[in-house]
């Protein structure tokens, strides 16, 4: 079992010389003015995992009355943290800002505008308590707001018009009260508005961008060496500070503040119907590639008009708000009040109310004539009534039925909306900050029902979750931090203890625990016997405590010590205990008699224990520095090794006659009992967090985050899994050694393969840091024990979705998979191939050519090459089992498109000079050079031998429109087919050789069947350029993608369209038919969507890039995908995991989890009442056995 620090403190006065450091003596960064809210942040992390470490808790970290209870968030201008005011004891939200040092008015008049907000009390603005300084920084308090912000409220789940303007109104109401004051906000976007978890709109950061960022001057405009790229690069979304830029979000910004005014509140106003013009139809007025572009169109009042298909705006509210976008501010409303009535007045309103006030006219004269006439009518007979009441109950009856239907239809709706509502706050967001937690996300998506279970929406999400790390168990039960976890040797039972005192013992499948073992105090180490029967712990009581599981009594003190312990090991044979204390004192207990023997020679804490495999010899680490071994049978100390020049925390045995120790001087050293000697196996720049072994592999952490594997005895470099990551606390080897898990201060956990060849899988959803990780001696189950102790149970084996393949660090232009579909290579703009394995996701190799960007790829056909083609113009041959590349050079542009043929001896290559080439790939000698095309050469491939009968002409596609066909021996131009009115993009054959397909910047495909063009079919409809056009396994159909973000299915036989996949949200790079008939497409929109064209066209969409999805490969039986994007990002996917139906998917999200959604879970997501809550927690928990 690896070993760690946990449970050590660091209270003896100040450190002497030679002594190892805590926490306090850590170097961390100064607390300046230039960057002191980072200072007040790192003080508070290591005093919270001080706390929780080692035992004693630290004075909080306070920032004058207020003490820090954890972070909201961080940015640009500093951290906001929750804290808690002591003297009026609430909660607060408290800014920490920071600033330059010679920004000293900024500072005043930041000051200055908070301390107006403090004046101003709106239900609508985020109340200012109070605003002052903490070594020479600006701190403001505010009122902590529970919920989340209106951007993040707009996009939960479609929203009417009506609820829409609601909201704003009350954000409205917020910008008058400042207007009011004499405040201007000068950043109104839907990121500054919150939305309380009490449906109250609130208004935040009133001018403190602005104060903070603002020089000498009043207005900071551009500065005059600022480039037009630069300027051209800014980002529209992100608040612009005084250095070269505006100030300002450049998307809300006014016109009058691009040229430099001022602005007053009539520019909030234009940013504040900037969002709400964007809160009713999804998209700003005002769209733009870049700030220039932007600036231009904002202060030439060209709004973006929404186009067809959007929601429905009424053209009253339309007319409102454009008033408000004005380009002149003085055709503005005059005020936000006035624009606020403007937006009261809702012509349907008024006129209900009129009709309403006539109806109560009409309804009092009525009753007047109507009491005449019953004053002189008879009563009816009483048999006909009694016939009208009858009938008259049982349609009120049937109204009834249907509205109580209707009801329950509506709730239901309701309810599974709040779902997955619920589901989109913890589903996996690579990039994000905000807490991510798939297994709630999971469990959410489990409790939505009925017909929203049958949408797109749900059906992916189920997918894309499915395809994630999720937590077989979440299991609560320990108070405080946990400090140590083992399995039983057949995984069925997994031990934890913790500082709560209690050590717990859990039942992997089941997921439910007992304490098994009770401390007074702290416990601060455990030992697991080698065949899971015997628990032993140590703790600041001073006690170790023994349970045994054959006899299942209460477990007994079976050694005491005269200062608190802090290590403990079992030997093999569950006989000997061994417990060392902070005084240096080691004992050994033989636990069936009691006998003791106490082995002196540490002059400190011992920190670390471990038997040898016998059971014969006991290494001990201490913080004074050594390293001891010891004889079991007569306590006689065999080796004493020194060397570290810090603490020790880790000893272990390698072996019969080898000790590996790692210490807080960052270095892991090897020590041999049998010759003597000693090597320093590996040097961290840091203090050594976690150390673990496997055989002749060595495992170890620092606390700057890094992390090494390396050999016992191997010279070779260590691989470093991670570097200047979050800080790792904790590791341990998995299965045969072939991976490490890791536990990290940012509350994730990490499985690295140990040869470092393919990026971590990566654990979410605990809340608090991962101080202790295990993985069971079968490789199947990671469990994960956190700050907060919660425990986590993680399958190891259960399938995954997709895997990233990380190593470019530019827009993945290209991908390959070889004829055996066992490797894949990408190609990237930062001039590099990438060769992975499908089956693990490795890599392979990275192959560079210094020749620039690589555009596109070709394996030969039996895969001993691969082609790449650069910016440059140069063509590379690599050999795929590795080896230089050969150069072959001739064209005068980027090299777009390459293909063997099928003998795999010739080569050829397209080309922007406006030229193909053919060369032979064994010599590299220059066959052919293909001239006459009109433009760039943007695709060419070979026909096979049997098509042509014998020939193998060559068929090239250019930016001219034309599709030309060549001789392959003369290079004679043989036919050339024209019809496309613009470039042609892509070209493809059918399967069997006999039809050609191209996509144009024309917007159309055409297909060619034979060498007749008249032959040809013309396919239209979109709207865009085609950038894409592939085949069918069959060669009946085609499928096109276009920018226009539509891909269209066409009958090759007639050329009918047979269906259109709607769904991106912008325009679409590629669509491929996979062998079972589905479709994908990759978009600029970010998403891959697996199309299924049965009935009416649906998809599942795969939305974990962070950029567009430029380029993708499909293997042939359809079960693999790779894709790449924009980021230099690309991915590996199992489209054979995917599922369509979704009582399967329902029931495989039970499986994945046997977790349940708490009573204050489902009360705070799904917003049930506490006692519905409870029911369906106690259904939920019987569903599972428990």
């Amino acid at each position: 079992m690896p070993r760690h620090r946990m449970g050590d403190d660091y209270d003896e006065g100040e450190p002497k010389s030679g002594d190892s450091i805590g926490f306090d003596e850590w170097p961390r960064p100064p607390l300046t003015t230039s960057e002191g809210s980072w200072g007040i942040e790192t003080r508070r992390q290591r005093a919270e995992l001080e706390t929780a470490l080692f035992g004693e808790p630290e004075a909080p970290v306070c920032v004058g009355r207020y003490t820090i209870i954890g972070t909201l968030g961080a940015g640009g201008m500093g951290i906001v943290y929750v804290a808690r005011d002591e003297q009026l004891d609430r909660r607060v939200a408290l800014k920490l800002l920071r600033r330059s040092d010679d920004d000293d008015e900024a500072s005043v008049r930041l000051q200055r505008e908070a301390m107006a907000m403090a004046r101003l009390s709106h239900p609508n603005v985020v109340t200012v308590h109070e605003v002052g300084r903490y070594q020479e920084q600006i701190f403001v308090a505010m009122e902590f707001v529970s919920g989340t912000n209106l951007r993040a409220w707009l996009a939960a789940e479609p929203r009417g018009w009506r609820e829409v303007v609601a909201a704003f109104v009350q954000a409205g109401e917020g910008l008058a009260a400042a207007h009011g004051a004499g405040l201007v906000h000068r950043d109104f976007k839907p990121d500054n508005v919150l939305f309380g978890d009490d449906g109250r709109v609130r208004v935040a950061d009133f001018g403190l961008a602005h104060a903070m960022d603002a020089a000498a001057e009043e207005v900071a405009t551009l500065a005059p060496d600022v480039s037009d790229e630069t300027i051209s690069a800014i980002s529209l979304d992100v608040q612009l500070t005084k250095t070269g830029s505006l100030l300002g979000t450049p998307a809300y910004m006014a016109p009058e503040q691009f040229g430099g005014g001022r602005g007053d509140t009539r520019s909030d106003q234009f940013s504040f119907c900037v969002a709400l013009w964007e809160g009713l139809y999804g998209r700003r007025p005002f769209a733009a590639p870049n700030f220039v572009a932007l600036s231009q169109k904002i202060m030439s009042g060209a709004v973006d008009e929404p186009g067809e298909g959007g929601p429905e705006v009424p053209a009253w509210l339309r007319a409102v708000v454009l008033r408000g976008l004005s380009a002149d501010p003085d055709q503005r409303w005059p005020s936000m009040r006035a624009l606020l009535d403007a937006l009261a007045r809702d012509p349907v309103v008024i006129r209900r109310r009129r009709l309403r006030v006539g109806g109560v006219v009409a309804l009092a004269l009525a009753g007047l004539i109507a009491s005449g006439v019953l004053a002189g009518a008879r009563l009816r007979s009483s048999a006909r009534q009694r016939y009208w009441n009858d009938f008259m109950e049982q349609l009120l009856d049937l109204e009834r039925e249907r509205g109580l239907r209707q009801a329950t239809r509506d709730a239901r709706r309701a309810r599974d909306a709040t779902r997955m509502s619920g589901y989109r706050r913890y589903r996996p967001r690579e990039g994000v900050i905000d807490r991510e937690d798939p297994t709630i996300a999971a469990m959410l998506l489990r409790e939505v029902e009925g017909e929203a279970r049958a949408g797109e929406r749900w059906v992916s999400a189920a997918n894309e979750i499915l395809g994630r790390p999720l937590s077989y168990a979440v299991l609560d039960g320990h108070r405080d931090v946990i400090i140590d976890i083992a399995f039983t040797p057949d995984a069925q039972t997994v031990y934890t203890a913790s500082h709560d005192g209690e050590v717990r013992r859990w039942s992997v499948r089941e997921g439910v625990g007992e304490v098994i073992i009770s401390h007074a105090r702290e416990i601060t180490g455990m030992a697991v016997s080698a065949d899971g029967q015997l628990v032993a712990s140590v703790a600041k009581d001073r006690q170790a405590r023994l349970w045994d599981a054959f006899d299942r009594q209460p477990a007994r003190v079976v050694a005491e010590h005269g200062d608190e312990l802090f290590a403990v090991a079992l030997d093999p044979s569950g006989r000997m205990l061994a417990t060392g204390s902070k005084d240096g004192v080691i004992k050994l207990t033989r636990i069936s008699t009691g006998e003791v023997r106490e082995l002196a020679g540490h002059g400190a804490h011992v920190h670390d224990l471990e038997f040898d495999a016998k059971g014969e010899r006991l290494v001990s680490a201490s913080r004074d520095h050594s390293v001891m071994v010891w004889r079991v049978r007569d306590g006689a100390r065999l080796a004493s090794f020194e060397g570290h020049e810090r603490a020790v925390f880790h000893a272990r045995f390698a072996g019969e006659d080898e000790v590996v120790s790692a210490s807080d001087d960052g270095t892991v050293r090897r020590w041999s009992l049998g010759r003597g000697g000693a090597a320093i196996l590996t040097r961290h720049a840091d203090a050594i967090a976690a150390l673990d072994l496997y055989g002749d592999r060595v495992a170890s952490a620092s606390i700057d985050g890094e992390v090494r594997v390396y050999g016992l005895f191997d010279a070779a470099p260590a691989k470093v899994l991670a570097a200047d990551g979050p800080e790792v606390w904790t590791l341990s080897f998995a299965g045969e050694g072939e991976a490490v898990a890791g536990g990290s201060f940012d509350a994730n956990a990490r499985l690295w393969p140990s040869d470092g060849a393919a990026s971590p899988e990566v654990f979410r959803g605990h809340a608090q840091a991962v101080l202790r990780v295990e993985v069971d001696p079968s490789g199947r189950w990671l469990a994960t024990g956190a700050y907060d102790g919660q425990l986590r149970l993680w399958d190891l084996e259960r399938p995954r979705l997709q895997q990233r393949l990380d190593g470019h660090r530019a827009q993945v232009a290209e991908i390959a998979f070889d004829a055996a579909e066992q490797r894949v290579a990408t190609a990237s703009h930062d001039g590099s191939v990438r060769l992975w394995s499908v089956d693990s996701g490795r890599e392979l190799a990275a192959l560079r050519g210094g020749q620039g960007s690589v555009y596109s790829l070709a394996f030969s056909p039996d895969d001993s090459l691969i082609a790449a083609g650069a910016e440059s113009g140069a063509v590379l041959l690599w050999p795929t089992g590795g080896g230089e590349a050969r150069v072959l050079e001739g064209h005068g542009d980027r090299v777009w498109d390459l293909a063997f043929d099928a003998s795999g001896r010739r080569l050829a290559s397209a080309s922007f000079d406006e030229q193909a080439r053919v060369w032979d790939v064994s010599s590299g000698e220059l066959l052919l050079t293909l001239d006459g095309h009109g433009g760039h050469v943007n695709a060419i491939d070979w026909e096979s031998p049997r098509e042509s009968g014998g020939l193998g002409r060559i068929i090239t596609a250019s930016e001219d429109g034309a599709l030309r066909l060549w001789d392959p021996d003369s290079g004679v131009l043989v036919a050339v087919f024209g019809g496309h009115a613009g470039r042609i993009l892509s070209l493809a054959r059918s399967p069997d050789g006999q039809t050609l397909a191209t996509a144009s910047e024309d917007g159309s495909v055409r297909l060619w069947p034979d060498a007749d063009a008249a032959h040809a079919l013309a396919l239209r409809g979109h709207r865009k350029p085609v950038w894409s056009v592939a085949f069918d396994a069959a060669g009946e159909r085609v499928v096109s993608a276009s920018y226009d973000g539509d891909a269209r299915v066409w009958s090759v036989a007639d050329g009918a369209l047979l269906a259109t996949l709607s769904g991106h949200s912008e325009g679409l790079w590629g669509a491929r038919f996979l062998a079972d008939g589905r479709v994908v497409t990759i978009s600029e929109d970010n998403s891959i969507r697996v199309w299924t064209l049965d009935g009416e066209a649906s998809a599942i969409v795969l939305s974990a890039h962070q950029d567009a999805v430029t380029s993708f490969a499909v293997d042939r039986e359809g079960r693999r995908m790779i894709s790449g994007s924009g980021d230099g990002v690309a991915r590996l996917w199992r489209l054979d995991l995917l599922r369509s139906d979704p009582s399967e998917l329902a029931q495989a999200l039970r499986d994945a989890t046997i977790s349940c959604l708490k009573v204050d879970q489902r009360v705070r997501e799904l917003g049930e009442e506490p006692r519905e809550a409870e029911l369906g927690y106690a259904k939920c928990e019987a569903a599972h056995g428990r």
